[in-house]
């Protein structure tokens, strides 16, 4: 459907699909308010929640097509009994973010909701972070990342929060303490200046899944590895999977062997999660 976005949600209950051979579902799920396409997702559980049930949040992106970037959010309510089950509920609108924002990333922590970096329409948003309070129903200003990020991935490990991709350098932030650092593991900078890669974090490993080596040409004016970029082909989505000890990664500058095969196809601007299978 070319640049068309969408308002469709839908659902996979994978360990009903291994059992049952149950197919991805638009029916369960309620559409969301606004069409997106380039915004950030989060599933926040029941326990993060101060008003007592889980949300699926979204926020930013646009309708395709070159249309404006959004500034604004929405949640669905989830079952009062835990996890990601949605309930019969329409989506809910929340308060608009500080900035508009699309391709940013997003990760959950503390009772904080903290989108980051992305493109807008401000020349400086690459370099912004912002965090929806739930306890507060209000979003806050959190600093600014030492490099711009566009299209990066966000996870949160012990506490902090740790920003790989998006055509720069690893950085980290504990939300109690002042300030974004950089992340000093060689092996683990080398392998996420790329775009459009999906982090996730499982037992203390980060996975880094597919993505490009190509620079946003947005930002290609930075060249923070241009000698990495251009021996590169433009435009290439990955296969690879990479995986990182990050007990090493906050203590000791080592680097990690890759502990994982390929995708079965390359895949840039994708998603991942970690499922736990309970039948």
């Amino acid at each position: 459907e070319g640049a068309v976005a969408h308002r469709s949600v839908e659902r996979l209950r994978v360990a009903e699909s291994q059992l049952r051979g149950e197919t991805w579902s638009s029916t369960a799920v309620a559409p969301m308010q606004e069409a997106r396409t380039g915004h950030v997702a989060l599933c926040m559980s029941n326990s993060g929640n101060p008003r007592g049930n889980g949300w699926l949040l979204a926020a930013g992106g646009n309708e395709g097509g070159g249309s404006a970037s959004k500034r604004s959010a929405e949640f669905l309510a989830l079952s009062e009994h835990g996890g990601c089950e949605p309930r019969n509920e329409a989506w809910q609108a929340l308060p608009q973010m500080t900035r508009s924002r699309i391709y940013a990333c997003s990760a959950f922590l503390h009772g904080k909701w903290f989108v980051i970096g992305g493109e807008g329409d401000r020349a400086t948003t690459p370099f912004t972070v912002e965090a929806f309070d739930v306890w507060a129903n209000v979003w806050i200003r959190f600093g600014h990342l030492n490099f711009p990020r566009f299209q990066a991935s966000a996870v949160t490990h012990r506490g902090r929060i740790l920003v790989v991709g998006g055509n720069a350098p690893p950085e980290w932030r504990d939300p109690r303490q002042p300030g974004w650092e950089l992340l000093s593991h060689p092996g683990l900078a080398n392998a996420s200046w790329k775009a459009g890669a999906s982090a996730i974090v499982h037992n203390d490993e980060l996975f880094i899944v597919g993505g490009t080596p190509r620079a946003s040409a947005s930002l290609m004016v930075h060249q923070y590895d241009e000698n990495d970029y251009r021996h590169n082909a433009p435009g290439v989505s990955s296969r690879v999977v990479l995986v990182y000890d990050l007990r090493r990664a906050w203590h000791e500058p080592e680097i990690e062997p890759p502990a994982s095969g390929p995708l079965d196809v390359g895949r840039w601007c994708g998603g991942a999660c970690v499922v736990n299978m309970c039948y």
